[in-house]
Parts: C-alpha cells; sequence; structure tokens
C-alpha cells in the first residue's frame, strides 16, 4: 500500500488493473483445469463442501459392529424390541403447566399409542417416576414450558432408566400446520432415520421404544425422527393412494417440533451418582454427536 502513488486517479487505475490482471489468471487457472479433467473424464467443477462434508468424527460415539450386536441384545429397551413388553407411556406436564403445555400433550397422546395423561402435581421428577414404574408404565415425559412456550421435554425409561432431557425448538400445534390431516386411532409406523454414531443409536432406540412394536398399516400413519446436525426433526404424515393405487402423496397432520438433545445419564432422576452418557457443551461447528 506504501508504494501506491498519493495521487488518487492514478492509484484507482492500478487497482483497476491489478484486479483485471487476477481475474485474467483465475480465468486461464480455470481453463487448465477443466481441459485437464476432461483429458481424465472427470468433471471439472469443485464440489461444493457442506457441514457434513467437513464433519469431524468424535472417535467417542462412533459405533462398531459388535456394539451395535450387543445393543440389539442387552440394552434397556431390547425386551421392547424383542416383543416381550408393550409401551406404555405416560405424559406429565411442568409445574404451572397452561394451555399451551396441555394442547402438546393431548397432541402427544394422538401421536404415541397406549399413551395416557397424568397430573405431576407438586410432585418431583424422581417421585413421578417412581410411582410411575409401581403402576406398570415404561416410559415417563415430563414437558417443560416457559412463557408459554414448550421449551423442554424429560424423557425417563422406566424402571431402571436411563432418563435424557431435550430441549424443544419450533413446536407448530396440528391447527397451524398448513393442510393438516386428521389422525386416527390406528398404531403409526416409526421411521428412525440418520442415527449413525454410538450415542445416535441409543438415542433413537430410547425414542423408538415409545411406540408399539406392530403398526398397523391400514391406518396408513408414519411417525419420522430425522436426525440433521444433532437436531432430531418430529414428522406425523399420512400417505395416500390415488383412485389406480399408482401414485402416493403424503399429508401432514402434526404437531411438527425439532428436538435438541442436552442431557443422558443412566439410572432414573434423582440419582446423584448416576453415569451421565452425555452433556451437552460448546464444541465445534463441525463436531456431530448423533
Amino acid at each position: 500500500m506504501n508504494d501506491l502513488p498519493k495521487n488518487k486517479i492514478r492509484r484507482a487505475k492500478i487497482r483497476q488493473e491489478t484486479k483485471f490482471m487476477k481475474k485474467k489468471q483465475k480465468r486461464k487457472e480455470k481453463e487448465q483445469r477443466k481441459k485437464e479433467a476432461d483429458a481424465r473424464g472427470e468433471d471439472w467443477r469443485k464440489q461444493p463442501l457442506t457441514l457434513e462434508d467437513k464433519r469431524v468424527k468424535v472417535e467417542e460415539f462412533e459405533p462398531e459392529d459388535s456394539f451395535i450386536i450387543d445393543q440389539a441384545v442387552s440394552d434397556e429397551f431390547s425386551a421392547v424390541f424383542s416383543g416381550f413388553i408393550t409401551p406404555k407411556v405416560v405424559v406429565v406436564p411442568g409445574l404451572k403447566a397452561t394451555r399451551m403445555t396441555y394442547l402438546f400433550i393431548s397432541e402427544l397422546l394422538q401421536v404415541i399409542p397406549n399413551s395416557v395423561f397424568y397430573e405431576r402435581k407438586r410432585s418431583s421428577l424422581a417421585q413421578a417416576s417412581t410411582k410411575a414404574a409401581e403402576k406398570g408404565f415404561t416410559d415417563v415425559i415430563f414437558t417443560e414450558e416457559n412463557r408459554k412456550q414448550i421449551t423442554g421435554l424429560f424423557h425417563v425409561h422406566l424402571p431402571d432408566g436411563p432418563f435424557a432431557y431435550y430441549r424443544v425448538r419450533s413446536y407448530i400445534p396440528c391447527k397451524k400446520v398448513v393442510g393438516h390431516g386428521k389422525s386416527t386411532s390406528a398404531k403409526p409406523e416409526v421411521i428412525l432415520s440418520h442415527f449413525t454414531t454410538r450415542l445416535g443409536i441409543r438415542v433413537a432406540r430410547m425414542l423408538g421404544a415409545l411406540f408399539a412394536l406392530e403398526p398397523e398399516y391400514s391406518g396408513r400413519q408414519v411417525v419420522t425422527l430425522h436426525n440433521q446436525r444433532d437436531f432430531i426433526f418430529f414428522r406425523f404424515h399420512r400417505y395416500q393412494f390415488d383412485e389406480r393405487g399408482m401414485k402416493v402423496s403424503l399429508q401432514e397432520q402434526g404437531p411438527r417440533f425439532t428436538l435438541q438433545l442436552q442431557h443422558l445419564a443412566k439410572g432414573l432422576p434423582g440419582n446423584e451418582s448416576a453415569e451421565v452418557e452425555f452433556r451437552k457443551t460448546k464444541a465445534s461447528k463441525y463436531e456431530f454427536f448423533l
């Protein structure tokens, strides 16, 4: 910059010529790259990089074949997936719940089969979980609300845990989903998508254990839990066939919301010595744990 002349017009002219020469050199390199790629029979264009392409593997959570087999045989959810236990879920509101919480719970009860509602009153998470286990429930869900918005979800698997806490984002009730349909009492199919790490497989099995193992296909309802960049997108659809049965379309029924795992620990709430499996911390934007 110090070598540039003091005259403003001459200085601008030099900058313009420098910019032109850089563009010319860049165009020349691009043509050369294209010529070399054509000779090799390859595409000369540079593929854009996404966050998934730049993903940094977290070795602690990378799965192995033996781990996946052990999960399917001996984890806390194997009895549900093997069909020995039928899921029975209780949904409990938070303290001082408002109308928004009760709306959210009513929509969850329509989606999750064999689920019931119980008022929490003033019992703690540990007390409510113990009472639910004594009554034969397999899972208990606690909702959390702040300023009349659904902000969190506690999920406790009974009778021995684990328990997880999710942050709830972008909750949209059924009535606000454009073109929404009305759900039926048929048990939905469940799709658990893109859970690839050791932690992701565990979280997917925990969420999948909420639903009945044998869906009623005649109801044409499907629940999707899709993980993308550690955000778990919840969607509830019905698929419809045309008159000839050749084409299929999806009609969203709602609700629609997104979960973000914050905490996962073994055992039940209230156990201070419980082993923490995951706790959300500040990490690189290229690190994904699910």
